[in-house]
């Protein structure tokens, strides 16, 4: 199966512009845009605060059981997350924070 439009990742240390630069690209190319730490948030895939790192700690069982956001070409998504979160079918991976 082929897409038509590809899915955008856009990474990075906190306060370096993702989600300005990823909302501009999606408006730009007209594709969605994603923000990691919120669909994290909104969908409870947490296990709660991190207050030594000041980041969430994704919960990978929970994200393992949610169809992932990016199964529609035309995503950009910006955050901090391990990319298994934003797989099509996620694999056992290392702890990860999402800010």
């Amino acid at each position: 199966m082929s897409r038509s439009k590809p899915n955008i990742l856009i990474t990075g240390t906190p306060g370096t512009g993702k989600t300005t630069t990823s909302e501009m690209v999606a408006q730009e190319l007209g594709f969605q845009h994603i923000n990691i730490g919120d669909w994290v948030r909104e969908k409870s895939l947490h296990s709660g605060w991190n207050a030594e790192f000041e980041c969430y700690d994704l919960d990978e069982d929970k994200v393992r059981r949610l169809p992932p956001p990016l199964s529609c070409p035309g995503s950009v998504c910006s955050g901090k997350a391990p990319a298994h979160a934003l797989a099509q079918s996620a694999k056992p991976a290392s702890r990860g924070g999402v800010q």
